[in-house]
C-alpha cells in the first residue's frame, strides 16, 4: 500500500443520561493497528429513580475497531484497559475517550468495547451487580463515517434506551449512537447550561433532553445528566432554534418520555455563538 496522509480523530464518548467517560490513546498505520495506550470507560445499569443512585461501576477490559481502505478491510489491535470507573461521577460531559491515525478517505467500520459481565450499581448505600448483555461484548456496526479530514468522532451511549428490567433483576443492553464532527468546526456552536431550585441550589441527576423541531414532530438529539453542580452539557449544534425540557420528578429507568411531563421547558436560539443557559425550576 502507498503512503496515505493520515488524520488525527479524537473519539467521545457521551453517555445521554449520564457521562460515559474516558482517557484512551492510540495509532493505527497505514497497513495495519496498534494501539497502545490504557482506555476508560463508564456505564449506568438500573432501573431504580435516578435520585436513589449514588455510583455506577464498570469494568473496561479492551477496545478495538475496524476500517475500510480501497476495498481492504483493517482492525485495529486491542488495547488494554483492566480498569473500573464510576460514571456518577462523570455526569453532564463531554470527554475525550482516545485519539488515532487514520489514513485519508478510510471508512470506520465496527467499533468493539469489551466489558465485564457484570457492573456495580450503588444504590443507598447499598451495592448491587447488574448484568451486562451480550456478555460484556459491546458492539457498534456498521459505523459508516466517511474520514476526510481531522475531527472528532463522538458516541452518545443512550442509557435511557439501554436499562431493560429483567424479571427481578436488571441488564444492560447499550445503545450507541456515532456520529462525526470536523476538528475546529465554526458553524457549531456549544450548548450548556445549570439547574437551580426554587432556592438557587444546584440540582443533580436532572434529566436534560435536547429536540429539534424541523417538523410537526419533535426529535430528540440528545438526554443528558446534570452533575453534583447542577451543570449539563449538551454537545455542539449548528445554529438554529432547539427545544430544551427538564424532568426531575418520576424518573425511573428505561425513561419513555412519551409517559413524562417536564418540569421545565424552553426554546433556545443558537445564532453564530455558544449558548450557556441558567434554569430556575420556580419559573
Amino acid at each position: 500500500m502507498s503512503k496515505k496522509r493520515v488524520f488525527f480523530i479524537s473519539l467521545l464518548l457521551i453517555i445521554l443520561s449520564f457521562s460515559l467517560v474516558g482517557c484512551f490513546s492510540a495509532k493505527i498505520s497505514d497497513k495495519d493497528s496498534s494501539l497502545n495506550e490504557d482506555a476508560s470507560l463508564e456505564v449506568l445499569l438500573t432501573d431504580n429513580p435516578i435520585s436513589d443512585i449514588d455510583a455506577l461501576k464498570v469494568f473496561i477490559k479492551d477496545m478495538y475497531f475496524t476500517y475500510d481502505l480501497n476495498g481492504e478491510s483493517y482492525e485495529s489491535t486491542p488495547v488494554l484497559v483492566n480498569k473500573e470507573y464510576d460514571v456518577l461521577s462523570l455526569a453532564g460531559t463531554e470527554v475525550s475517550l482516545f485519539t488515532f491515525k487514520i489514513p485519508k478517505g478510510a471508512e470506520l467500520g465496527t467499533i468493539h468495547i469489551n466489558v465485564e459481565q457484570n457492573a456495580t450499581v450503588v444504590i443507598n448505600n447499598t451495592e448491587e451487580s447488574i448484568t451486562v448483555a451480550a456478555n460484556g461484548k459491546l458492539v457498534i456496526p456498521n459505523v459508516g463515517i466517511d474520514i476526510n479530514n481531522d475531527g472528532e468522532l463522538v458516541l452518545d451511549f443512550d442509557v435511557a434506551s439501554s436499562l431493560k428490567s429483567i424479571g427481578n433483576s436488571f441488564m444492560l443492553i447499550p445503545v450507541l449512537k456515532p456520529s462525526f464532527r470536523g476538528k475546529n468546526v465554526s458553524d457549531e456552536f456549544i450548548i450548556k447550561g445549570q439547574i437551580l431550585d426554587v432556592s438557587n441550589n444546584p440540582v443533580s441527576k436532572a434529566v436534560i433532553t435536547l429536540s429539534s423541531t424541523p417538523t410537526d414532530e419533535s426529535t430528540i438529539l440528545r438526554v443528558t445528566l446534570s452533575n453534583k453542580n447542577g451543570k449539563f452539557y449538551l454537545g455542539k449544534y449548528p445554529n438554529g432554534e432547539y427545544d430544551i425540557d427538564v424532568y426531575t420528578t418520576n424518573i425511573t429507568l428505561p425513561i419513555d418520555f412519551d409517559s413524562l411531563v417536564s418540569d421545565y421547558s424552553t426554546t433556545i436560539t443558537v445564532n453564530s455563538e455558544n449558548v450557556n443557559i441558567t434554569i430556575n425550576l420556580d419559573q
